[in-house]
């Protein structure tokens, strides 16, 4: 008796265990599913976006200050919104030489300026803001074509911990004074502002006038108040900053042709993908040269303005062209020997 009321005991236990099993199996089911499917349910959108600061100092107005949005706009649809770039127009973050150090440091991310607020990281490169060194701006271009010209960039690159992306048009610089400038007899001795830089304050000195560095944001006070007689810039940049109400005269001599550069530094590169590079790359390519020719164009009308409210001169270059020219041989263990050869030899 005692045998079989085991035997019943044991059979039931057994039934009690058989069905805890089965009440486990369909639970089991649905958490190996909802495990699968974890990854697509819970993870963020957000968490493959990329946001990135482009900073620049166009002038606002101009033709120029267009490039920031435009950029973003393409980069934002290009993405479907996984590139945000935020925009920090004006010198929002401080002037070029100010915010330079900024990009070398990795805390800009894409940054807006003219090569020359390197030029004291490399030397080299001061060969291209020489004064009569470009006679047009197809010259300048076939330049950049050239091994010299992609050395230097590289060297730069090097140097500040950035890419040199692409560049845009500024401009070709011209004389504007408050006494004619109609030949080399006219520079000697006045007192002509340039940017504290080597290359232009060299030039400057080489035609006979005396150079006088003054900050861009204090130009039109200097001319007023007398402390500089004329000036070097791009007609559209004399035109948005007003120089021509204080200097009646404008001597076209296109002594520069003056880009502005958009770098990438080397630590917002490292933030991104291959495709994300190459889409951003691509994009402010496209926008440069885009709006290469509306600057272009602007210059055209801009020049057309001042020949109506200045007294112009164009006038033979010749001599003011040999007089800088002399001087370019005392940069030859800094550019390259035979490097501005090269490059004139391109002119035609």
């Amino acid at each position: 008796m005692k045998k079989t009321v085991a035997l019943v005991l044991s059979a039931i236990m057994c039934l009690t265990l058989f069905a805890g099993c089965g009440k486990e199996t369909p639970s089991s089911t649905p958490a190996a599913s909802q495990g699968s499917e974890a990854p697509t349910t819970t993870k963020a959108p957000s968490a493959d976006k990329l946001t990135l600061k482009l900073d620049s100092g166009f002038t606002a107005g101009t033709v120029l200050a267009e490039i920031p949005q435009e950029i973003i706009k393409r980069v934002t649809e290009a993405s479907n919104g996984t590139i945000e770039i935020q925009d920090f127009p004006q010198d929002a973050l401080g002037t070029s030489p100010e915010r330079a150090p900024m990009l070398m440091a990795g805390e800009l991310d894409i940054s807006v300026h003219a090569l020359s607020v390197f030029d004291q990281y490399n030397p080299k490169q001061t060969i291209l803001n020489a004064f009569f060194m470009f006679e047009s701006w197809d010259h300048y271009k076939a330049c950049q074509e050239t091994d010299i010209y992609k050395g230097i960039i590289s060297d730069l690159e090097k140097a500040i911990h950035a890419t040199v992306v692409s560049d845009v048009y500024l401009g070709r610089r011209n004389m504007l004074s408050k006494k004619p400038i109609e030949s080399l007899e006219s520079l000697k001795g006045m007192k002509f502002r340039v940017p504290n830089e080597p290359m232009p304050i060299a030039a400057i000195k080489a035609l006979g006038a005396a150079a006088t560095p003054i900050v861009g944001p204090e130009v039109y006070t200097a001319l007023q108040n007398g402390t500089a007689e004329a000036t070097e810039s791009p007609a559209a940049e004399i035109v948005n900053r007003a120089f021509y109400e204080i200097c009646n005269y404008l001597t076209f001599t296109a002594h520069q042709y003056q880009t502005y550069c958009f770098f990438i530094s080397d630590a917002a590169k490292a933030r991104m993908t291959e495709d994300q590079y190459n889409l951003i790359t691509k994009v402010i390519k496209e926008v440069c040269d885009e709006y290469t020719v509306k600057q272009q164009a602007s210059e055209a009308e801009a020049e057309k303005f001042l020949r109506e409210k200045c007294t112009c001169f164009d006038i033979d270059l010749t001599e003011m062209r040999n007089a800088v020219q002399s001087i370019y041989d005392d940069y030859d263990d800094v550019w390259g020997d035979g490097a501005w050869e090269a490059f004139k030899a391109l002119a035609k």
